[in-house]
């Protein structure tokens, strides 16, 4: 009797292979802005230790086509992640929100990560 083969269950929402930088914390302002975000950039086949990026950086950056990610850095393993969602830009131009994952309709950035 042969055994079915498992199929992998297809996650609605795909994470892309490839991936410009990841952001690990951020901080809000009190009107509940990214004030900033603290991120993994790549550096070719590397990540670089993390730098902080200000709300409009990192708009600028999604805009251009980089793509970011929200995660952390895997305890002692230096150049591996683990990726949890797909960082993104949200509303009408000139009042973007930036969100990760599902999230929307909101007028508030809101990313899926710790505060620092």
């Amino acid at each position: 009797m042969a055994l079915p083969i498992l199929k992998k269950k297809s996650n609605a929402v795909s994470l892309p292979k490839k991936f410009d930088g990841v952001v690990e914390a951020v901080r809000y302002d009190a009107d509940g802005r990214l004030a900033l975000a603290r991120v993994h950039e790549r550096r070719g086949l590397v990540f670089s230790d993390h730098v902080l990026l200000t709300r409009d950086e990192l708009i600028r950056r999604l805009k251009a086509g980089q793509v970011f990610v929200t995660g952390r850095r895997k305890p002692y393993l230096g150049n591996a992640f683990e990726v949890y969602e797909v960082v993104r830009l949200a509303g009408a131009p000139g009042q973007e929100v930036v969100i990760s994952g599902q999230a929307d309709g909101s007028e508030r950035d809101h990313l899926n990560v710790p505060l620092f």
